[in-house]
């Protein structure tokens, strides 16, 4: 049954991996003032501790389900159009996060906009802090990450 599932699992990384490679590609083939955006929207257990857990959805989580990816790629012309942004992002780089970030960076980077907005949580923007403590919903509770 491990073998089957991380095998499964596996093979969505590989497919997903294969999906942003070309849709990268295709980006970059554009020669326009573009950027790719990925985040997932948690992580699984596969029998990685020994909690023994799998998959995702646990009253308490571990390290494996909320420490999740994100990338961004940016393509030559969005880098010598907005150095401002590119810099931010390369210096937030290493920053504990939360997927806060994720609506002001997608504005931001698109270079949109909106009353009231709070460019301060968005990736692209150099002030952006890290995230202290972060919140996460479980089937019971919410539950603080430091």
């Amino acid at each position: 049954m491990k073998e089957q599932l991380v095998n499964s699992y596996d093979n969505s990384i590989l497919y997903t991996d294969y999906f942003l490679a070309n849709t990268i590609k295709k980006l970059d083939e554009l020669d326009a003032v573009s950027y790719l955006f990925y985040i997932s929207d948690h992580g699984e257990n596969l029998y990685d501790d020994e909690n023994d857990y799998v998959l995702h959805a646990y009253d308490h989580p571990s390290k494996i389900e909320v420490h999740i990816p994100m990338f961004v790629w940016i393509s030559d012309k969005y880098r010598d159009t907005y150095p401002v942004k590119h810099n931010a992002i390369v210096q937030n780089v290493n920053k504990k996060l939360s997927a806060d970030v994720v609506f002001y960076s997608l504005l931001d980077m698109a270079d949109i906009v909106i009353p009231d907005d709070n460019c301060q949580k968005s990736i692209a923007n150099p002030a952006l802090e890290s995230d202290s403590i972060r919140f996460i919903l479980t089937k019971k509770e919410i539950v603080a990450l430091e």
